[in-house]
């Protein structure tokens, strides 16, 4: 099954209103123009750490100065 994947952003915070909107006006647009002919899975996303925030210099700057949260998958050997 293919997966439609749609990240969004916005200078404030995204709220659930804003993914539900999103997802009904694509909706509504693929619904009209027909054009992926398999079944789908449109999902709505936003930006975050997973996507490589160092790399998307606009979003990473929000967060310069910023205290954040890691919790790493694996452990990591021989660091201080």
């Amino acid at each position: 099954m293919l997966t439609l994947l749609v990240y969004i952003d916005h200078k404030y915070n995204i709220t659930i209103n804003n993914y539900i909107d999103v997802s009904h006006q694509i909706s509504a647009i693929l619904d009209i123009e027909d054009s992926i002919t398999v079944i789908y899975n449109l999902e709505i996303s936003s930006l975050g750490i997973e996507l490589l925030l160092f790399i998307i210099s606009a979003h990473y700057k929000r967060f310069i100065s910023k205290e954040v949260n890691l919790t790493l998958k694996i452990k990591m050997h021989n660091c201080h």
